[in-house]
């Protein structure tokens, strides 16, 4: 992971870069839109489905989040922010990468703030 900038509570172990999400918010901030964050209401939904079932698929978690995100994600911003940055996909997958950032920032943090444990898998 290099060292660029994260939100707080992002630690990069499920999002390689916030550089689209970045985007995302600088493009809402031109335009005079509210930027998308995860809320208490995400932590708390984490909360509930470990407590639910004991260990959570870390995949089907962060499907769970970003399908409560991609409402909250304008496509036609996250389409242009990611433009922008020279990725050229439609403005439904654009919508689906911003809400997946999202939804993995929301798993980090709940990783750190000890909500959930999420296993590390380490490189050599």
């Amino acid at each position: 992971m290099n060292k660029e900038e994260k939100p707080l509570l992002a630690t990069g172990d499920i999002v390689g870069s916030y550089k689209p999400l970045y985007a995302y918010w600088e493009e809402c901030e031109k335009r005079g839109k509210e930027p998308v964050k995860i809320t208490r209401s995400e932590i708390e939904y984490v909360e509930k489905r470990v407590k639910e079932s004991g260990r959570v698929n870390l995949e089907t978690l962060k499907r769970e989040l970003s399908l409560k995100f991609i409402e909250k994600v304008d496509p036609d911003i996250a389409y242009s922010a990611l433009f922008r940055l020279g990725l050229k996909i439609d403005r439904k997958n654009a919508q689906k990468f911003i809400a997946e950032i999202l939804a993995g920032w929301t798993i980090e943090a709940c990783d750190v703030l000890g909500i959930i444990k999420v296993k590390k898998l380490y490189k050599f």
